[in-house]
């Protein structure tokens, strides 16, 4: 029975590799311990148990963690442009498709916000970022 609790660290280590996902890295923990729990003489059924047990202590103990890394996003350069004023260099048209403005000599496509057109020259503010547009407003 050892032999399946190393093999089975090894697979859960190469798929939480493989991965990045972190999906199984508590089973590898959990077989840690049945291969420990093995070591020390216990029955197959004891064994089992203490995978199950430290696998799911293990994932309690992680999903403060996991939570806390997925909410961290760091801004893009992109992202520092919501909020900044910009000039439009082309008339905002929803319908039509058109408006451009420049942002830190990058030449952008724009939409406005509440789907009404802008006049060229306008000084507009940036509000969000849909795919490769920024949507603005006056």
């Amino acid at each position: 029975m050892g032999f399946v609790w190393f093999i089975g660290i090894i697979v859960f280590a190469i798929l939480e590799a493989a991965t990045f996902q972190f999906v199984s890295i508590w089973f590898a923990g959990g077989a840690l311990g049945a291969l420990i729990a093995f070591l020390l003489g216990a029955g197959p059924t004891v064994q089992v148990l203490v995978f199950a047990l430290v696998s799911a202590v293990l994932l309690v103990l992680s999903r403060p963690l996991m939570k806390k890394m997925r909410r961290q996003k760091e801004p893009t350069n992109a992202d520092r442009l919501i909020g900044q004023t910009a000039l439009l260099t082309e008339e905002v048209n929803n319908d039509l498709s058109t408006g451009k403005l420049t942002v830190n000599d990058v030449v952008w496509s724009v939409k406005s916000e509440d789907g009404q057109p802008i006049e060229k020259g306008t000084m507009v503010t940036i509000k969000a970022i849909s795919g490769v547009k920024l949507i603005v407003a006056k």
